[in-house]
């Protein structure tokens, strides 16, 4: 999904994929859908082949936004942080 996204992919995904809840942001990037609601899929679909020429002309900006919400240097970042704070709860005991 995040490969998808850095490509500047407007992403439709089930909302049971983990990664959707902090990737997908609704109208800007994707969609969020119930894959056990027929009527659902078929709405998102519908309301993305019915805006995709506004997500087209946004691709640079679904791109741009991945690369840097989604950074390998972000990425490391948190790592570090939830190590330190594993480190500190492990120190205090």
């Amino acid at each position: 999904m995040r490969q998808a996204l850095a490509s500047g992919l407007y992403v439709l995904s089930s909302k049971y994929a983990g990664a959707s809840h902090d990737l997908i942001k609704k109208g800007i990037n994707g969609d969020v859908f119930n894959p056990n609601n027929v009527e659902e899929i078929a709405s998102v679909v519908k309301r993305t082949i019915a805006n995709i020429l506004d997500i087209r002309k946004r691709r640079g900006d679904i791109s741009k936004q991945a690369r840097e919400d989604f950074s390998i240097e972000k990425s490391a970042k948190v790592f570090i942080n939830c190590i330190q704070s594993i480190y500190r709860l492990k120190s205090n005991e």
